[in-house]
C-alpha cells in the first residue's frame, strides 16, 4: 500500500476514491480543507483517524504531511490487448500520456 502526504493530495485521493484510510493530525482537524476531507472520507466510508502530530511525523516519507496522510490502494490497470480481445473488426485507438490542455484531447478527436 502506498500513501499520499498533504491537504491537496489526499482530498483527491479521497475524491477519486483511491483512499482505504486517512490518517488526520488531532491539531489539524478543524482546518477548512481537513474538514473538507474527512466529511468526503466518512461519507465514502473511507476510515478516518485522528492521530498524534508525532504520529504523521514519524509515518510521513517526506515530512511535508500538512496534518493528513491517506492510505492508497494502487488500482489495477488492464492492457490494451485485454481491451481489444471483445473488439471485431477495424479498430482506432488514440493513447494519450500527460494531457494538460482539454484543448488539446478536443483537437486529436
Amino acid at each position: 500500500m502506498s500513501q499520499v502526504e498533504g491537504r491537496n493530495p489526499v482530498l483527491e485521493a479521497v475524491r477519486g476514491r483511491l483512499a482505504d484510510r486517512v490518517l488526520v493530525g488531532e491539531d489539524s482537524k478543524n482546518a477548512r480543507k481537513i474538514e473538507e476531507i474527512v466529511d468526503l472520507a466518512q461519507r465514502a466510508g473511507i476510515r478516518v483517524e485522528f492521530v498524534p502530530r508525532r504520529e504523521l511525523d514519524r509515518i510521513s516519507e517526506t515530512k511535508h504531511h500538512q496534518g493528513v496522510i491517506a492510505f492508497i490502494v494502487r488500482p489495477s490497470f488492464t492492457s490494451i490487448e485485454e481491451i481489444l480481445s471483445g473488439v471485431e473488426g477495424d479498430v482506432c485507438v488514440v493513447v494519450l500520456d500527460r494531457v494538460q490542455d482539454p484543448m488539446s484531447l478536443g483537437s486529436v478527436l
